[in-house]
């Protein structure tokens, strides 16, 4: 058979395989869900349904036509991590429907069908999955919009009325502090935005006034003045300097005339400015150091630290004390090596002289019976000269003097006191 014959039967077997697996492009119905692969029988078969689908797989429900801009309105600024930007959107709107439908119950958005006993058919059902993809006939969401990407690791969540975006944030930080568990795996920090203005000082200034009046509230009838500083941060920004923009806001918390002081370090209350193009968004939030800077991931892993039992820091803490450290010079580990040589040395002579002179010498036994200055030594410290004893070995010390005599004991060398 000739290599073409076996190549066109190749390829006429691996279309036969997948005619039977697919469904072929055909009769099977494309590479639709209709018949394309064959498997699939609408959502009865474990897939999830229409409704379910368009929700979590599909964010053409929070998007408008055409997309806004970011900072048009109050709502929530997302970091992300690089080139997870849409994971990240999903993620985050996943979670932030949980935590609406119990913060805000009234907003539930239930499906209601004409005749929930009815299936519907299949044509119909693609027919509106590929709608709900393209955008024509979806169901727009009554609570979130999602923006245009035009930053890198940035998003934009619109909150639409009644829904306020500093109320959601805490209490998404609050809960990750108090289960020490982050459900986020793309998302870094969420900034809430309370007002949105243009840019210009004038606007940023009336826009910002019921904000800083807001966020100093709690405190007024209790005549006591609060710390506060104000953080910048620009993005495809040049319209205005960030030190104009800080006096800007400075002024409307003195002209609430209750005596509050700047502080950078130590802060009750921070004011955020978002800077973007041609928007500006002002946020009043408390707690930002403790919030990790609104990083819920940061918020969860400090409070996982902090439940960690006393016992098992505390045997971390000893462990770590008990092992070398790292910075221990090399000079320090051999005079630790060569002290502890010392010792077991001192201790094996001792032995070794009670032995010789009991055996060879009854008479001198009397005079090494006495307390020998090694029992003395604490472990570790080095012999000196006026150390030794009659009888008594001393090894590794080359400045004992005259008195020593070098002999060969157990095939090393020694030095050992004379006898007078």
């Amino acid at each position: 058979m000739s290599q073409q014959a076996k190549t066109q039967k190749n390829k006429s077997y691996k279309w036969q395989n997948r005619s039977d697996s697919r469904g072929g492009r055909g009769g099977g119905g494309g590479r639709g869900r209709g018949g394309g692969r064959g498997g699939w029988h609408g959502p009865s078969s474990g897939s999830m349904g229409e409704s379910e689908s368009s929700k979590a797989q599909h964010l053409g429900r929070y998007r408008d036509d055409p997309l806004s801009e970011m900072l048009n309105a109050p709502g929530i600024m997302v970091t992300a991590v690089q080139n997870k930007e849409r994971s990240a959107e999903r993620e985050f709107i996943d979670y932030l429907e949980q935590v609406v439908d119990e913060l805000y119950p009234e907003t539930v958005e239930v499906d209601v069908k004409d005749d929930p006993e009815e299936e519907e058919d299949l044509e119909k059902m693609l027919k509106k999955e590929l709608e709900g993809m393209s955008g024509k006939g979806k169901q727009m969401s009554n609570r979130f919009r999602l923006c245009r990407h035009e930053v890198a690791c940035v998003f934009y969540v619109v909150c639409l009325p009644p829904l306020e975006p500093l109320k959601i944030i805490l209490h998404i930080l609050e809960k990750m502090e108090k289960t020490a568990k982050c459900p986020f795996k793309f998302v870094k920090r969420t900034i809430p935005i309370q007002a949105a203005s243009g840019a210009t000082l004038v606007q940023l200034k009336e826009s910002s006034k019921s904000i800083i009046a807001r966020g100093f509230e709690p405190v007024l009838s209790e005549d006591k003045s609060l710390r506060f500083g104000i953080i910048v941060s620009a993005r495809h920004w040049d319209k205005l300097k960030k030190l104009d923009m800080i006096k800007n806001l400075a002024e409307n918390v003195e002209e609430l005339g209750m005596g509050h002081k700047v502080d950078l370090n130590n802060q009750d209350r921070t004011i955020l400015i978002e800077a973007y193009k041609n928007s500006l968004g002002v946020s009043v939030v408390r707690e930002y150091e403790r919030y990790k800077k609104y990083n819920p991931s940061m918020v969860a892993e400090t409070a996982a630290k902090a439940s960690l039992p006393k016992s098992a820091a505390k045997s971390t803490k000893s462990s770590a004390q008990s092992a070398p450290s790292s910075q221990t010079s090399t000079s320090q580990a051999i005079h630790l090596s060569q002290q502890s040589n010392i010792s077991q040395t001192a201790r094996s002579e001792k032995s070794h002289v009670g032995e010789r002179t009991t055996s060879e010498d009854p008479t001198t036994s009397t005079t090494l019976k006495r307390k020998s200055t090694a029992d003395q030594m604490e472990e570790g410290q080095i012999p000196r000269k006026d150390d030794g004893e009659v009888g008594e070995f001393v090894e590794g010390d080359e400045e004992l003097g005259e008195d020593f005599d070098e002999i060969i004991q157990d095939g090393r060398s020694v030095k050992v006191r004379r006898v007078e």
